[in-house]
């Protein structure tokens, strides 16, 4: 199915969104707009040693979601706005991941859409910069399934489908798929693969919706038994339709560059702030305040 106009120009805006709030982590992002929150979270991680700093990271993330789950919305993001801002503190990029993965659960839980997008999409490209497959794969479905609520299945077919060849990368290395996932998916994998199955046969995308099949029963011998690695054949995942493939070339140009803008605003954050000089200091402000400012 030929993508509508209204489709590129929403997609067109989202990659804006992504090089937009992605790259630059800033720090006026409504996930830490409280200073005296993020300041004191920093001072607190500089105190302790590092695995104290990782465990209350953990528990942070475990006890905001466990509250979200109890209707306790705003105490849940108290949490994580923490748990992020020491993880910032530490240059803890996945713990940072995972804890904008379960925040925009939480905007998505309340229906606050625009804000959950924003936070899966700086976990996307933290996952990208880590090159970590399973849980890049695991934001791409968080993403589509965001779609998935708000009708729009061309988008939502988009971002399942780039789940699903993510996570059949990932299966020619069992021990990823086994490593601790602290954020959880908002549908389970055999969920995500069947979605998209049925989004793909609405749509008369017969061929895409067998291959999505046949992929969820290996996916299902997996489930089952844990001991059935991926091959060549199920790494190839699924195919990107034609008309898919010019939006998959802007997203991840869209996503590279902003993965290395990331990477010097992290290299730069390492740097102890009494140490850093005057030009670090204006190109970390740069980097935050201004994603398009020139580089020359």
């Amino acid at each position: 199915m030929q993508p509508n106009l209204q489709y590129v120009n929403f997609m067109t805006l989202t990659l804006l969104s992504l090089l937009g709030f992605g790259m630059t982590y800033p720090d006026n992002n409504q996930v830490t707009t409280n200073a005296k929150l993020r300041y004191g979270s920093g001072e607190k991680a500089q105190a302790l040693p590092k695995n104290n700093q990782l465990s209350e990271i953990a528990r942070l993330n475990e006890e905001g979601i466990r509250e979200s789950r109890q209707g306790q919305s705003k105490q849940g993001l108290q949490r994580l706005q923490k748990a992020l801002a020491i993880s910032r503190e530490l240059g803890e990029r996945s713990w940072e991941a995972v804890t904008f993965n379960n925040i925009g659960r939480i905007y998505q839980s309340q229906r606050k859409y625009p804000e959950a997008l924003q936070s899966y999409q700086q976990a996307l490209l933290i996952n990208r910069e880590l090159g970590d497959l399973v849980r890049l794969g695991k934001t791409y479905s968080n993403i589509g399934y965001l779609f998935d609520i708000q009708n729009q299945p061309e988008l939502a077919i988009f971002f399942y489908k780039h789940y699903l060849i993510n996570r059949e990368k990932a299966r020619l290395n069992p021990s990823a798929l086994s490593a601790l996932q602290p954020d959880a998916y908002s549908i389970t994998v055999s969920q995500t693969y069947r979605i998209l199955g049925e989004r793909l046969l609405k749509q008369e995308r017969v061929a895409e919706a067998q291959r999505t099949i046949d992929l969820l029963k290996v996916e299902e011998l997996e489930e089952y038994f844990q001991t059935v690695p991926g091959n060549k054949l199920t790494a190839k995942g699924i195919n990107i339709a034609a008309t898919e493939k010019p939006i998959k070339q802007k997203l991840d140009q869209t996503l590279n560059n902003a993965v290395v803008l990331g990477k010097e605003l992290t290299t730069l954050r390492k740097i102890s702030p009494k140490e850093r000089s005057l030009q670090q200091k204006q190109r970390i402000e740069q980097l935050v305040l201004n994603p398009h400012f020139s580089q020359a």
